[in-house]
């Protein structure tokens, strides 16, 4: 992914706050931490479903834990380790211990993602003796930033580990385990990062969004800039990128429209320069990257 993008989301991690999550159950989401569990070493696991676009992630960590991501179907932008990764449906993500990321200005889409943190360098561990324990978080702990594809899991097989880890037999328990142990081996057999780079033509559509953030860009140029038709440079650009062209744009002008913002210009002056044909329809595209108006903005920037 272009180096240039890359930069103006670093300049925004300079704060990075430790995240702990907490005892959460909804219809969409849940989260149990070791407090509801029981396992040790399994200080997280959760489950959320999404139908709007919430808020971007801030920049965090989780102190002495390992976070791995395993996302059902959407997708899900996170930079992390000065790289941007765009995790699609059947991806895995995995957040290295301590290791800052965040999703910069892309908003969490519609998506169904499970997660869990495990807290290395303590034991007991997932109920394994003290020279498995060790071997497993050894193994863990060796595991890069990135994306893994290609494990074999499914939604009905992850509720089902979701389900046993969070009854109340032991028996069940211990096959939740043995389950999320399988899931463990599998994830460090495959460990091999994939952070694939966009294609030619690709790259060359997003050069051309940055060259032109300041205009209105229609994706029939961009097609053009690729050698594609509109359709195929729509299809290959999701599959490549994760997301809608579109979507991409609007979030580069959303994060270039902070800056205007911050030097004082106006909502509407903001709008117009960065090609947008009103300032009602910029408010709304910010707000959805956002969930905060571009007014909003100026003012807690200016606190």
């Amino acid at each position: 992914m272009s180096s240039n993008f890359i930069q103006c989301i670093i300049i925004n991690m300079s704060e990075v706050a430790e995240l702990t999550d907490h005892y959460r159950e909804e219809p969409n989401c849940k989260i149990y931490t070791f407090n509801e569990l029981g396992v040790p070493g399994l200080s997280v696991l959760g489950r959320d479903k999404s139908y709007i676009a919430r808020a971007p992630s801030s920049n965090h960590y989780h102190r002495d834990r390992i976070e791995i991501k395993l996302l059902i179907k959407g997708y899900n932008v996170i930079f992390a380790n000065e790289k941007e990764y765009h995790l699609k449906g059947g991806d895995v993500f995995i957040a290295p211990v301590n290791m800052p990321h965040n999703s910069g200005s892309f908003p969490k889409g519609i998506f169904e993602i499970y997660w869990f943190q495990l807290l290395i360098g303590k034991t007991p561990f997932l109920f394994l003796d003290e020279q498995w324990a060790a071997e497993l978080q050894r193994q863990l702990g060796s595991l890069e930033t990135g994306i893994i594809r290609g494990l074999d899991f499914s939604r009905k097989y992850l509720d089902g580990m979701f389900s046993l880890l969070c009854s109340d037999l032991p028996i069940e328990k211990y096959q939740g385990v043995s389950i999320l142990l399988n899931l463990l081996h599998e994830i460090i057999v495959t460990r091999t990062e994939i952070q694939d780079s966009p294609s030619a033509d690709i790259e060359r559509a997003i050069r051309f969004i940055q060259a032109n953030i300041y205009n209105e860009i229609m994706l029939e140029d961009l097609a053009k800039e690729s050698n594609l038709s509109l359709t195929g440079f729509k299809e290959k650009f999701q599959e490549q990128i994760g997301m809608p062209p579109r979507l991409y744009i609007n979030a580069q002008k959303v994060e270039a429209s902070k800056k205007l913002l911050a030097e004082g210009k106006t909502v509407t002056d903001t709008a117009f320069d960065m090609g947008f044909n009103s300032s009602t329809y910029f408010s709304t595209v910010f707000r959805r990257f956002t969930q905060i108006s571009p007014s909003d903005f100026v003012r807690k920037d200016l606190k």
